[in-house]
């Protein structure tokens, strides 16, 4: 009896005692197991929903709201893959009932309140829509394409033509979801005609600035070298500490998205898109937007909109949203969303870095 019993604590001992290995082994055979049943974690559910492709019924899925232009047009269900807009039909059948379009996730078809087909999402990124007609989203760089020009970009939360930020979701979605939303649905093709106009405008007039100040620029280094050589025997030192001074001056950083310059931030902080100034990002990491006060980034790289914490810029560049990584802001300027490069700010030192996050990930602007 003695025996058996000091058997049996040595097994449990021994078993206790590989306890950590075995306990890995099992979880990975777990997960063998689970991937290949097809079951999901609630992670990799969030992550598939947020690939460029035909979104699936999310059945926990909570309604998410879509904005035009920072205003409540409607709202996309991603339980019953509808998107109901605030408007409503004027006449006939369906008169004061909201529109809505449904999505069938098989087909990436997308149907109106009557049965009838307005459009389609393929997960190479065609998508066929009522307005724009077809257009090409490109997951890789997540550039929105029509008739073979890129007319703007699509993220996860918002969506930009020609450099203006138009259309957005209040959480993030399937890309291809938010570009046949905002380009198919919510803008015209007279509307992207008129904001073409407006970016070449505002390229043009940026165009001009910078020639001239580069004109001014070397006026002045004209002038400098000039001074500098004439005072050179009574006040070398001080005329080469001032010269050192004058050349590490701030620049101007050009701002750009899938290749098309759109903003720029000047060395006061002062903020341009579109050739308007839009708000000023202070010395103390504040963030004025039309001279009000929306947020702020701190000095540990916590990001606050309206008094609430909304991410974080970490001090190797990444950019963190409601804890989870989606992007970086590299120290050649180079942006990236999702490991895809979507812009770059141009003439930026590692100072700038939570200003161009803020303009990039934060929807300041």
């Amino acid at each position: 009896m003695r025996h058996s019993i000091k058997t049996t604590m040595m097994v449990l001992a021994t078993m206790f005692a590989f306890s950590t290995a075995a306990d890995a082994q099992f979880s990975i055979n777990l997960n063998k197991a689970r991937k290949a049943l097809g079951i999901k974690t609630k992670k990799e559910k969030a992550m598939d929903a947020l690939k460029p492709t035909i979104p699936q019924p999310d059945k926990k899925g909570k309604p998410v709201i879509i904005k035009w232009m920072n205003n409540r047009v409607g709202e996309w269900d991603p339980a019953a893959l509808k998107l109901t807009f605030d408007q409503t039909y004027q006449e006939g059948e369906y008169a004061g009932q909201h529109v809505t379009l449904t999505l069938d996730p098989a087909t990436g078809k997308w149907t109106s309140i009557s049965g009838k087909e307005v459009g389609q999402m393929s997960n190479d990124g065609t998508l066929v829509t009522p307005n724009l007609g077809t257009i090409k989203f490109n997951p890789r760089t997540n550039e929105v394409s029509k008739d073979g020009e890129v007319i703007g970009y699509a993220t996860i939360s918002e969506a930009s033509c020609y450099g203006t930020k138009f259309g957005s979701f209040d959480s993030y979605v399937s890309p291809l979801l938010l570009a046949y939303t905002t380009f198919g649905v919510l803008i015209s093709n007279d509307q992207v005609d008129k904001l073409k106009a407006i970016k070449q405008k505002a390229d043009a007039e940026a165009a001009a600035r910078a020639a001239k100040e580069r004109e001014l620029a070397a006026a002045r280094a004209a002038s400098s070298r000039s001074s500098s050589s004439s005072s050179s025997n009574s006040s070398s030192s001080s005329g080469s500490s001032n010269s050192s001074s004058s050349s590490s001056s701030k620049k101007t950083i050009d701002l750009y998205r899938s290749g098309s310059r759109f903003g720029e931030i000047r060395p006061n902080g002062d903020i341009y898109i579109s050739g308007s100034r839009v708000g000023e990002a202070r010395s103390n990491g504040d963030i004025y937007v039309n001279g009000s006060n929306r947020g702020e980034v701190r000095s540990n790289g916590d990001v606050y909109k309206s008094g609430t914490r909304v991410g974080e810029v970490r001090s190797n560049g990444d950019i963190y949203l409601d804890g989870r990584r989606v992007g970086e802001v590299r120290s050649n300027g180079d942006v990236y969303l999702n490991g895809t490069r979507v812009g770059e700010a141009r003439n930026m030192t590692s100072s700038d870095v939570k200003t161009v996050a803020a303009i990039y990930f934060f929807n300041f602007f």
